[in-house]
């Protein structure tokens, strides 16, 4: 390739970048709808997310489309095929009267239509009905849940350097994926450095001459995402709060406002709890006492410390 080709690559590459997105954007963007997936999956169905936003394309006419693989269910592509042995309800593959590359559901056997609120009854066969499961308040409950959970994700990676990683690992505690949730907070803590800076109205003289230095040199976007770290802020109704963490709430302060790494460690500790892992809740309760004795990555007034405290009073309650 010219010197000129190579050229004009590098800047059609960077074109691309400042429209879509680095290829690291890109990847954290698809990482997440995968996350929200995996901890949306259970014993009945999985959750499955499509669409340009879902590939991380995230433009203002970017569409977002949710599958569901219900597991209750096997489709055969003929009534030759379906096996006596399954313990799925068999459903039939009919394309007759239909455009090329789609097809209807039938039920296999009528009577397990009875009670289906998603199946319609045409020329004494029963169907599943697209339009029935798309306004089912069950199929609006679970999208308004995700809209949810997901500008929680859309705004937090973008600011700083853990609120999107916080309220992940919230997501998939919710949904019990306890494990899953432990590597979110390891890796969230591993991102909670000495050098960052935790963003609130008394920001020191010298934190403020630091972050400009590394402003100048490295660009604002650029350190706001990696330098600078928020306060956790849960919002009512307080889908992501932990159940434990319910006595947080005070109906004249609104949000709940949290350290981040008292967060982290208490949600260590609850996550062990579950687990019945005693050595994680141990090791989480202590370094929740160090992060409260040594003030780490607390903004230091009064609400703020009595907020930690009142997380280590919770753990201490459960331990």
């Amino acid at each position: 390739m010219s010197k000129t080709g190579k050229t004009l690559s590098l800047q059609f590459y960077q074109y691309l970048n400042n429209i879509i997105g680095s290829e690291e954007v890109v990847k954290t963007r698809r990482k997440i709808f995968y996350a929200i997936d995996s901890a949306e999956r259970n014993s009945s169905h999985i959750m499955i997310s499509s669409g340009s936003k879902a590939e991380g394309l995230n433009f203002i006419d970017s569409d977002y489309d949710q599958m569901y693989v219900c597991v209750a269910y096997r489709v055969y592509n003929s009534t030759n095929n379906v096996s006596t042995f399954s313990n799925k309800i068999p459903i039939i593959m009919d394309s007759s009267d239909t455009k090329p590359g789609f097809t209807k559901l039938r039920m296999y056997i009528m009577s397990h239509a009875k009670g289906n609120t998603f199946c319609e009854i045409a020329e004494g066969e029963a169907y599943f009905s697209s339009k029935r499961f798309r306004e089912s308040e069950s199929n609006k409950f679970v999208y308004k849940q995700y809209q949810t959970s997901f500008k929680y994700f859309e705004a937090g990676k973008h600011c700083d350097a853990t609120s999107a990683w916080l309220l992940l690992a919230s997501l998939f505690y919710k949904h019990k994926r306890f494990n899953e949730c432990i590597d979110i907070i390891n890796y969230t803590l591993s991102k909670c450095t000495p050098d960052k800076i935790v963003l609130w109205q008394g920001v020191t003289l010298m934190e403020q001459t630091f972050f400009q230095k590394i402003k100048n040199k490295a660009g604002f976007l650029s350190k706001c995402k990696h330098l600078i770290i928020e306060l956790l802020r849960f919002r009512s109704p307080f889908y992501l709060l932990p159940v434990e963490l319910t006595p947080l709430i005070e109906t004249d302060r609104g949000d709940v406002l949290i350290p981040p790494v008292v967060y982290l460690n208490t949600l260590a500790f609850l996550c062990s709890h579950h687990l019945k892992d005693n050595r994680g809740k141990q090791v989480a309760l202590q370094d929740l006492e160090l992060t409260i004795r040594e003030r780490y990555l607390i903004v230091p007034n009064k609400m703020m410390l009595e907020m930690a405290k009142q997380c280590l009073s919770i753990v201490e309650s459960i331990m």
